[in-house]
């Protein structure tokens, strides 16, 4: 009776295990438990028993495989949770502007520098278009630029990016289309370039040659199949370091790179694929810019391709790499970003290398992984290693620092960025980026320099020098009293005909001999600087205007006299100088402005070397600027008079030529002289629309007076232009516009330069002239024998005639030396077929020795003072009628 009930009760277990089973059935089959059942009513009670222990140990053994399944999961589920908290925080981490987006421009994720950097907070970013972010790019914004980074296109693009607040900063953004969990994602670097640009642009101002510095050139990115062949080529620039692009896709790299050279790089390719990590080959390039010494880094990247990026290992740039999905996407990111990567725990301890950061700062990764900070590293820096990963650990945010640390190169200059990285359930851990920052510091050292010295004779510039003299006038115990501005005289004659690098050299001669002059001054203390072009400053501390005297004449007397030596030329140097003494009230711009009138009067004043600022002096430069204005109204409303004086044949009486002169009637001051607004205008650049005007005005009236009075014949109306138009590349076409917008033949115009002016640029002027000569018009060579007078002139200018200065004709008798200096002059204008003006002829004797000596034409007070274009139209016709010499009996 027992039996029964033992199986009664093995039944009744058999059916509490089929329960408890029940957890079981989810992962096996339903029938499984009711086959058991069936089973436990068949058999006797100790057949159930063993069958019992049976299903009993095959649920031990299922928990188990259950728990270890478990087990593993929640290890790749951490394992997975670490690698993308670490792919987070260099997200996080680094130093430019990471933003996500969708293929809508519609933000998904941004790092926190871009949230710093643009002002907004995570949640305003997340889901708002990269234009209401400020993003100078987008498809709102840049819709062309947009669709190709959409198509798949790498883009570089720059512009302004507008903060929340309002502040707009320049900013470089580098984006690339890439796939995240099987949808389309752009993800944007963006760089703040402001300081940049704005260091570009004072090196540019400071010295025009400094643009293009430091422009880094990207790596070439090569996608090539196991064997070799070509699928993508990327270059970040235009310039190459491969063949065209039609020459190397679809081809193996043992044709495009060579046998030899390609067979090293298809190793390499297995080397990567067998060890999984990053391996690198030199190797010989002929490129456009000849041959470069390439370094290939070839990575694996799965399926049947690999990467190579090919580096001029002559220059050091950077390329950021596209992501990746997983672990290997994250790895290859920190492999583009030009920092090195260290992982660390609190105590310092290095924890994980990223590939290439060996070359850097420290050993191999197996000699150091294990190790801290304290064994590796000097004790200052890893003092200061650790106290960054403290801090970042503590307060969660990015610590930075600038060392210096010798890797057996030298002692270079790095900067560490150090950003908390905290994984559920793992020790705290710090990401450390460390960037090399040697050429910026160099960089930022030379922009500096230049922002305060001359790039040619190491002095200070003018932002220097205003800045020495602002602390020299605010320092108690220093007393600055006189400050000079010096120029150069005709310095670009000097520069036109010896060329730019003599001037060069006469500028850093001259700079040296003048500060080493004030240098040895006994008892004055001194600042020289360079102003730039052909002007110097200085000002002197503790002297009277007595003693200022005494130290120009001293250094005119020692140096006025002697010569330059430049490539076995002498060369003397002839300067300006402008004095103004410091009062007690004035601020440095009070002082520069009165010696700036001060140079300005030495300049006007021919007879003089310097000249001291004084009140009148003072008086005269505000009324200049008054004249100036009022010069610039008169000409823009065309108030200007144009008149005209005769040039005339001295054996025929006929007529020559008429000499346009500018007249000016101020509605206040009345009839000013052209001796005085003409400098004027010459100083401030109002002689080009002057001139122009004059020379409208001329051919205008030629053009009336032609059709008034036919058979003028050969006559011509003479315009005087100066140094300043001489210089325009445009100006033969602005004479050739004005002639054919009046209607006046090039024959019918004579353009009269001074000596002076066309030797201040000696190119320009041949150029012009070459140019006006074709044109057929004529050229005269004006106020000869007060300049150069230099008679190689005569021979290369292609010239119609020579005017005599009036100089030369007021004294020219037959008892006087002039009168053989004139002879002679005449005689060599002959012998080159150039025709003689003499100018300022006002006495009947002047007429007759002129006549005597062969001069060709007269000009001056005898023949007729300058006259109105109508009145002109008058003595025209007389003359014509009368066709005499005034004068002539």
């Amino acid at each position: 009776m027992r039996k029964p009930r033992l199986g009664r009760r093995m039944r009744e277990g058999a059916v509490v295990l089929a329960a408890g089973l029940v957890g079981f059935a989810v992962f096996a089959s339903a029938d499984l438990a009711e086959r058991f059942m069936v089973f436990a009513e068949r058999h006797e009670a100790w057949q159930l028993d063993e069958a019992i222990g049976a299903v009993l140990f095959a649920a031990l053994a299922l928990a188990v495989v259950l728990w270890l399944g478990n087990r593993r999961e929640r290890s790749y589920l951490r394992r997975i949770e670490e690698s993308e908290q670490r792919f987070e925080t260099i997200f996080q981490g680094t130093a430019d502007m990471l933003l996500v987006s969708d293929a809508g421009g519609r933000i998904l994720d941004a790092n926190e520098e871009a949230v710093r950097a643009l002002g907004y907070s995570r949640g305003e970013l997340v889901g708002a278009p990269l234009l209401e972010a400020g993003v100078s790019f987008g498809p709102d914004k840049t819709p062309d630029l947009w669709q190709r980074l959409v198509g798949g296109e790498r883009v570089v693009a720059s512009g302004v990016t507008r903060r929340k607040d309002g502040r707009e900063f320049r900013a470089e953004a580098s984006a690339s289309l890439v796939e995240i969990e099987g949808e389309r994602a752009v993800i944007a670097t963006i760089r703040d370039v402001t300081e940049r640009e704005e260091a570009l642009e004072a090196l540019r101002i400071s010295r025009e040659r400094g643009e293009a510095i430091l422009r880094a050139v990207p790596d070439v990115a090569c996608r090539i199949t196991l064997d070799g062949v070509y699928l993508d080529v990327r270059a970040g620039e235009k310039r190459p370091l491969l063949r065209p692009l039609e020459q190397v896709l679809g081809n193996n790299v043992r044709n495009v790179l060579g046998e030899e050279t390609g067979g090293a790089l298809l190793a390499k390719v297995r080397e990567a694929v067998r060890t999984g990590g990053v391996e690198s080959l030199e190797y010989p390039l002929q490129t456009e810019d000849g041959e470069k010494m390439i370094e290939a880094r070839v990575v694996y990247v799965g399926g049947d391709e690999a990467i190579y990026f090919a580096r001029d290992i002559t220059e050091r740039y950077r390329m950021v790499f596209r992501l990746n999905q997983s672990e290997a996407r994250s790895r290859a990111i920190v492999e583009s970003i030009p920092d090195l990567v260290f992982r660390f725990d609190r105590e310092g301890r290095y924890l994980d290398l990223a590939p290439g950061t060996e070359a850097g700062v420290c050993a191999p990764e197996q000699e150091v992984v294990g190790r801290t900070v304290r064994e590796t590293m000097p004790e200052e820096v890893a003092e200061r290693f650790l106290a960054a990963i403290g801090s970042a650990l503590d307060t969660g945010e990015v610590q930075s620092f600038e060392f210096e640390l010798d890797v057996g190169g030298g002692e270079k200059s790095w900067e560490g960025r150090f950003v908390a990285c905290r994984t559920e359930g793992t020790t705290e851990e710090v990401i450390c980026l460390v960037r090399d920052i040697d050429e910026r510091r160099e960089f930022e050292s030379r922009i500096r320099y230049l922002a305060y010295h001359d790039e040619l004779t190491g002095l200070p510039n003018r932002t220097g020098f205003m800045e020495r003299f602002e602390t020299a006038m605010a320092d108690p115990l220093r007393n600055p009293r006189a400050v000079l501005l010096i120029d150069l005289e005709d310095f670009a004659k000097i520069n036109s005909s010896l060329g730019r690098e003599a001037g060069d050299r006469l500028i850093s001669l001259f700079a040296a001999q003048a500060e080493s002059y004030l240098d040895g001054l006994s008892g004055v203390r001194s600042e020289f600087a360079r102003f730039g072009g052909s002007e110097f400053a200085a000002f002197l501390e503790d002297v009277e205007l007595r003693e200022v005297a005494g130290i120009i004449s001293g250094a005119v007397s020692a140096y006025q006299d002697v010569p330059f030596r430049l490539d076995e030329i002498d060369v003397f140097l002839k300067v300006r100088i402008g004095v103004a003494l410091v009062e007690a009230e004035d601020r440095v711009a009070d002082a520069m402005r009165k010696v700036s009138v001060a140079l300005r009067e030495a300049k006007r004043d021919r007879q003089s070397v310097w000249r001291v600022y004084s009140e009148p002096m003072g008086l005269r430069a505000v009324s200049d600027i008054r004249l100036e204005r009022d010069l610039r109204r008169a000409i823009e409303n065309r108030e200007l008079d144009v008149f005209y004086q005769p040039e005339v044949f001295l054996k025929s009486g006929r007529l020559y030529s008429f000499e346009a002169l500018a007249r000016w009637d101020h509605p206040t001051r009345g009839r000013i002289g052209p001796v005085d607004f003409i400098p004027l205008a010459e100083e401030t650049g109002l002689i080009i629309p002057l001139g122009e005007y004059v020379l409208s005005e001329a051919c205008r009236q030629m053009e009336i007076w032609n059709r008034l009075r036919p058979g003028l014949g050969d006559c011509t109306v003479s315009v005087n232009v100066s140094a300043l138009q001489l210089r325009q590349r445009n100006f033969a076409d602005r004479v050739l516009e004005a002639l054919e917008r009046n209607g006046l033949g090039p024959g019918q115009l004579q353009i009269e330069i001074t000596e002076s002016a066309a030797a201040a640029d000696l190119e320009a002027s041949m150029r012009t002239f070459s140019q006006l000569r074709e044109l057929g018009v004529r050229i005269a060579l004006d106020d000869f024998g007060t300049g150069y007078s230099s008679l190689s002139h005569l021979r290369k200018f292609p010239l119609d005639a020579v005017k005599l200065d009036r100089s030369f004709v007021s004294e020219v008798t037959e008892e006087s030396k002039m009168y053989r200096v004139v002879a002679s002059v005449i005689r060599l204008a002959h012998a080159l077929d150039l025709e003689v003006i003499a100018e300022g002829v006002e006495t009947e004797e002047q007429i007759s020795t002129l006549r005597e000596l062969g001069c060709d034409i007269g000009q001056g007070y005898w023949f007729a003072r300058p006259m109105s274009g109508p009145k002109t139209l008058e003595v025209i016709g007389s003359w014509r009628d009368l066709n005499l010499l005034p004068g002539a009996g």
